[in-house]
């Protein structure tokens, strides 16, 4: 398991490729974050916000987008 990151401010990040699989990202920051090709199976995503953030090609199977999380 990855470590855990909720509420973490990881706006204009690059993440690009990253390993994320079954992050802790609770209602962390992700604006304009780039998640390209990010690995994101299963993680938590709940509230976060990911306005702006790329995320061509993102893994996102079986992720919890749920309670806002901003995807446009």
């Amino acid at each position: 398991a990855q470590g855990k990151l909720s509420g973490a401010n990881l706006s204009h990040c690059d993440l690009s490729n990253a390993n994320l699989s079954t992050a802790d990202l609770f209602a962390a920051h992700l604006t304009k974050a780039d998640l390209s090709g990010c690995n994101l199976y299963r993680a938590d995503l709940r509230g976060a916000d990911l306005r702006g953030a790329k995320m061509k090609r993102a893994i996102l199977k079986e992720a919890d987008l749920r309670g806002g999380a901003l995807l446009y």
